[in-house]
């Protein structure tokens, strides 16, 4: 089995943090040439070490960080050494012959001139050319890349909007439901609990079907004889007395069972 090496902990610096490596690292610059990688490296050292990071590259370093330091770096200056005076070269030997020049000129006595130190150059030279380019790249990726990001954001949401247009005018008009036509509604008088469940279930989707008990009182059955279209008189359970409440063109009596109940509902269905 194949052992993962363990993820490196990100650490990242706050505002504190990065204003004491750039102080350090400027204070480095100072000092002597020194690139600002190296310097960003030794500039950690005023950092915990649980709060250092593995700066491998400049692309470990904070872009912020890095563009402050470019900056810094232009315009440092480097706090030059002694100057050590390079002893002269041995001449030849002159013993026996005279160091008065022919012309009669005195001797110089000038010394090694100035141009024998050493001078430091130009700040970004120190850098490593390398480095520079890597951090010059990303930093102009990074802006072309968020203005192109943020173009095709715009041109996107264009083209959403125009191709939302085009289906909108494109799609057809819902058409207007039918309007549903309400199912005729029976009033059934006499018919027992079960048989009243039974009637509503086998004919419900085709009538409005509404049972009444026997018991039912005369105003009641008129009030509800109003709003139906016909009303079924099951005679073997109430009495003929509730005829007197029911309009003649709307009564229809049954006398037998449940079948002969079915007939004469299926035929008032029939025939509505």
């Amino acid at each position: 089995m194949v052992k993962r090496r363990p993820r490196e902990r990100t650490v990242r610096w706050n505002w504190e943090e990065r204003e004491k490596i750039f102080q350090r690292a400027k204070a480095l610059r100072q000092e002597g040439p020194i690139d600002i990688l190296e310097a960003a490296r030794q500039a950690q050292d005023v950092l915990p070490p649980d709060r250092q990071r593995n700066l491998s590259s400049l692309a470990r370093i904070p872009r912020d960080l890095i563009i402050r330091l470019t900056e810094a770096w232009q315009t440092a200056t480097v706090t030059p050494a002694p100057e050590h005076v390079q002893p002269p070269a041995p001449q030849p030997s002159t013993a026996g012959l005279s160091t008065v020049p022919s012309d009669g000129a005195a001797p110089s006595k000038e010394g090694v001139g100035q141009g024998d130190v050493a001078v430091a150059g130009d700040p970004l030279l120190d850098m490593s050319f390398n480095h520079l380019c890597d951090s010059l790249g990303a930093y102009l990726a990074d802006r072309i890349m968020q203005s192109m990001l943020g173009r095709l954001r715009d041109r996107a949401q264009d083209v959403i909007v125009e191709a939302t247009t085009i289906v909108q005018q494109a799609a057809p008009s819902p058409q207007p439901k039918p309007p549903v036509k309400p199912k005729p509604r029976v009033v059934v008088v006499g018919a027992l609990g079960e048989q009243a469940r039974m009637l509503e279930q086998e004919f419900g989707d085709a009538l409005d079907i509404r049972c009444l008990d026997k018991n039912v009182t005369d105003f009641r059955l008129r009030q509800v004889a109003e709003t139906a279209r016909k009303v079924v008189l099951w005679t073997n359970f109430v009495g003929h007395h509730h005829q007197n409440n029911i309009p003649r063109d709307k009564l229809e009596p049954v006398t037998g069972g449940m079948t002969k109940m079915r007939e004469k509902l299926t035929e008032i269905y029939a025939n509505l």
